[in-house]
């Protein structure tokens, strides 16, 4: 038993197994995501941060657990999912306007402005939504509103997690443009753990700083 107990506390194994829970969960998000037409796309991304926090320290099983966490998420995450698809889609739809009025040479100086502006409006958004599943993973006792709120504060104020973050989730974009296939594998599953991994440090110390002020309350 001892010995069994070194094999899977050993490196080799931690490894392996991390691995093997990457590949099935990138399989299982992709098909929660896309079964449910993206309804389930912010409960089934929450469940997948929190079971990446949670591999570090305990051991986790990609399949009970991850259902679990997605049951748990999806009363909060289908509210997001409700007020960010109709932004994104207005967001979308401005954009379409902007590049046929550049297109059409018509208007081209507001299309342009307005163009920055909606990009701006993207990017900013795009960070909040980036850290609002790593803030729940480590506080997910804070109301929706509350936690993109406070997500958006980490976004503005952590600016150089939020690039980080960035580069990895771009990088990434641009592999699965020059070689599809792989997002089948590890892709989104990889991607996530890696900003997961990349975050800690910046979560933990935000808890302890939480767990601080709350003594001396």
């Amino acid at each position: 038993m001892q010995d069994f107990d070194k094999k899977t506390n050993g490196k080799g194994y931690r490894f392996l197994k991390v691995l093997g829970d990457i590949f099935v969960l990138n399989i299982e998000f992709i098909l929660v995501t896309c079964l449910s037409l993206t309804v389930l796309f912010f409960p089934a991304l929450f469940a997948l941060v929190e079971l990446f926090k949670n591999e570090k320290t305990s051991y986790v099983n990609p399949f009970s657990d991850y259902f679990a966490l997605i049951k748990k998420h999806i009363k909060k995450g289908l509210k997001y999912w409700i007020t960010v698809l109709p932004i994104y889609a207005l967001l979308a739809y401005v954009l379409y306007l902007d590049y046929q009025l550049i297109h059409a040479n018509e208007s081209v100086m507001v299309a342009w402005m307005s163009l920055i502006i909606i990009i701006g409006i993207l990017i900013v958004l795009t960070s909040a939504l980036i850290e609002l599943p790593l803030f729940i993973a480590y506080f997910d006792d804070e109301k929706a509103l509350d936690c993109f709120r406070k997500a958006s504060l980490i976004a503005r104020k952590k600016l150089l997690l939020v690039l980080s973050s960035w580069m990895c989730i771009l990088s990434f974009v641009f592999v699965f443009y020059m070689f599809y296939p792989l997002i089948f594998f590890f892709g989104i599953g990889l991607m996530v753990y890696l900003v997961t991994r990349m975050s800690e440090r910046v979560y933990e110390q935000l808890v302890r700083e939480e767990k601080a002020r709350l003594k001396e309350e």
